[in-house]
Order: C-alpha cells, then sequence, then structure tokens
C-alpha cells in the first residue's frame, strides 16, 4: 500500500498521516486532508454547530442511550485526548477566561441567582455532609479558602475592586502559611489601608504581617509596629508573585 494520499479538496499528493482515519473509506483514511478538514470547520463553525444541535434534539434519547451504554468507553477516550494534549487544553481555557471574563461573570451570577433556594434547600438536607466536605476543602486548600473569606467580608462592605488578582491574593496567603511553618508563629494577610478606612480589597493594598501586629493595628492604617520585622523577610514584589515561588532569600535557613 502506498504511503501517499490525494487530497480530494486541494489536490494535494500528502503522506497518509496527514488525513484522519474514516473506517467507512475502502483505505481507512478519510477524504480530504487534515488542513482542509480543520479550514472547513473554521469557514463553517456555525452551520456545523447548528446541525449538531439540531441531530441531538432529534435523537435525544439515542444519544442519551449511547452515552449510558458506553460510559466508561467514552470516560477512557477523554481521559486519553486529556493526557495527550493537557497543556493545549490549559491554554485554551485560560485565552477563553481571559477574552470571556466578564461574560462568565456575569453567567455565573444569573446561575446562582436562578439556583439559590435549591442549592439552600440542598444544604438544609445534607448538612452533615456539606459541612465535613467544606473542611475537606478548607485542609486541602487553606490558601484558597482564607482568600475566599477574605473576599466575602470585603463584598459585605463594598469594597471588592474589580481588578482585584485572586491568584496573587491566594500567592499571598501560601507564602504567609510557610511563614507559620518556619517562624512558629501565625503571619496574616492584611489589608495596608483597611477596609473600616476606605481601603479595597486589591492586591497592592495586601501585605503580609505577624498575626499579632494585626491584632495590635485593628483599623488604624497609620499604625506603627513597636517592632522591627526580621532582618530576613521583606515584603515580596510582583517579580516573585511572576516566578511562581517566594524566592529563597525571604526566608531562613
Amino acid at each position: 500500500m502506498s504511503n501517499l494520499k490525494t487530497c480530494s479538496k486541494c489536490g494535494e499528493t500528502k503522506p497518509r498521516e496527514e488525513f484522519t482515519r474514516n473506517k467507512s473509506k475502502r483505505d481507512g483514511l478519510s477524504s480530504p486532508c487534515k488542513a482542509c478538514r480543520k479550514a472547513y470547520k473554521v469557514a463553517n463553525r456555525e452551520k456545523i454547530n447548528e446541525g449538531k444541535r439540531k441531530y441531538y434534539a432529534d435523537n435525544r434519547e439515542k444519544a442519551r442511550e449511547y452515552q449510558e451504554t458506553n460510559r466508561e468507553k467514552i470516560a477512557e477516550r477523554k481521559r486519553k485526548y486529556y493526557a495527550a494534549n493537557r497543556e493545549k487544553i490549559n491554554e485554551g481555557k485560560r485565552k477563553y477566561y481571559a477574552d470571556n471574563r466578564g461574560k462568565i461573570t456575569k453567567q455565573k451570577r444569573e446561575y446562582d441567582a436562578a439556583h439559590r433556594e435549591q442549592r439552600r434547600n440542598y444544604k438544609e438536607a445534607n448538612r452533615e455532609k456539606v459541612a465535613e466536605q467544606e473542611r475537606a476543602y478548607r485542609q486541602a486548600h487553606p490558601e484558597k479558602a482564607r482568600a475566599k473569606g477574605s473576599r466575602r467580608r470585603a463584598a459585605k462592605r463594598n469594597a471588592l475592586h474589580p481588578e482585584h488578582d485572586l491568584k496573587r491574593e491566594q500567592w499571598l496567603h501560601k507564602l504567609a502559611r510557610r511563614l507559620e511553618r518556619i517562624t512558629g508563629e501565625p503571619w496574616h494577610v492584611d489589608h495596608i489601608v483597611p477596609l473600616a478606612q476606605g481601603g479595597w480589597h486589591h492586591h497592592d493594598n495586601l501585605q503580609i504581617i505577624p498575626a499579632k501586629w494585626n491584632c495590635q493595628k485593628q483599623a488604624n492604617a497609620f499604625w506603627e509596629p513597636a517592632s522591627p520585622c526580621p532582618p530576613w523577610f521583606r515584603v515580596p514584589d510582583i517579580d516573585d508573585f511572576a516566578s511562581g515561588k517566594p524566592r529563597a532569600k525571604h526566608l531562613p535557613n
């Protein structure tokens, strides 16, 4: 069997690897090459999606029956595809979120508003189960749980800045936990200008300080500590955040 095949669309002769598999064809390959198939899908995306929606609407029971019968097969196929294309998929998700952040936030708010009563009823009926799930989540993701609590308190004061970077806040909480393990004392992520004094919940208005200082400071924006910060510590900056972890010179050996 020849290792070449001529595309039915562009007319070019290409290696067999440039064609997708199709069991219904005599040679086991589709007639158009991968490049032509991709170009067609891009040019006719709405038409293809509309056809899929119509087919699913007309064959809903058939599609549901196939999914139930081949549940494991479908799951395994998805796992293999994700393992082979993990970086591509994650990059696509990040790009989509960055391009559609406002749309996603609006959809989430609308969904939460529409299902608020349903969620409340579920929590009431499964109080112990929900509490256990929340405890497990807080233990597995303490920095995310602390950041969520801070955002909730800021939202109550209407002080949540629209350009707040959640990842940077979570990173600060993660660094605070690392400091706790090293020093044996609790550290807090504190608002430089307190929310009670009109400060925003924004990543540029956050700092890491010992918990005892935070308790002494309370809502005083001009408070100064009685003792200086440890000589080995300095406030992390944007370069540290970009690197994904605090540099070694932040912490003692």
